[in-house]
């Protein structure tokens, strides 16, 4: 049941003791419900999922091939041999510039058009199983709450889905790349 001061759901801090000891498989455990539970409204978004991971990956070659770029520059361009590798390293930069700003809008929208689509469809399902329950569930419990909450909730999801999920894999290639 939420909090009322807060609006969380603090479950499992309320049977949680500082005293007793902590059962790290438990908590991976719980910690997974919700991600187990969002794989099925992620299933109908596989194509634009599978071009945002395309996108991730050319984003995040192009950032380590800029390095591989001004590498160039410095060890060839400005050694003195002419000035046509000096032109042609800064054109093959300028490449692989627009090549990545245009996997970083390809991942950005796509990953904003399935976390959209997600929201919607968990929404969805939370107000039709909402519609399901006893009328006497609604006299105990205040409506605006429960929808104040759900609203919080898949807003929280949301920004996750949009800005921390991606940029830990994006990160994760980059340093994978780079090793």
């Amino acid at each position: 049941e939420p909090n009322r001061a807060t609006g969380s759901h603090s479950r499992w801090l309320k049977e949680a003791s500082m005293d007793a000891p902590v059962d790290r498989s438990k908590m991976r455990q719980e910690a997974q419900k919700p991600i187990r539970l969002l794989w099925p409204l992620l299933k109908p978004h596989k194509p634009a999922l599978v071009f945002s991971l395309v996108g991730m990956f050319v984003s995040a070659g192009g950032m380590l091939a800029i390095g591989w770029g001004f590498k160039n520059i410095i060890d060839h361009a400005f050694s003195g041999i002419s000035g046509t590798v000096l032109r042609e390293s800064l054109l093959m930069l300028l490449c692989i510039v627009l090549l990545m700003s245009g996997a970083a809008y390809m991942r950005i929208r796509l990953i904003y058009q399935v976390a959209e689509g997600v929201i919607n469809d968990l929404r969805k399902k939370i107000y039709r199983h909402l519609l399901t329950l006893d009328p006497a569930f609604f006299e105990q419990r205040k409506t605006g709450d429960h929808v104040s909450v759900i609203n919080a909730d898949t807003t929280v999801l949301q920004l996750v889905m949009v800005a921390n999920m991606p940029m830990v894999v994006r990160h994760c290639l980059m340093l994978t790349g780079a090793l």
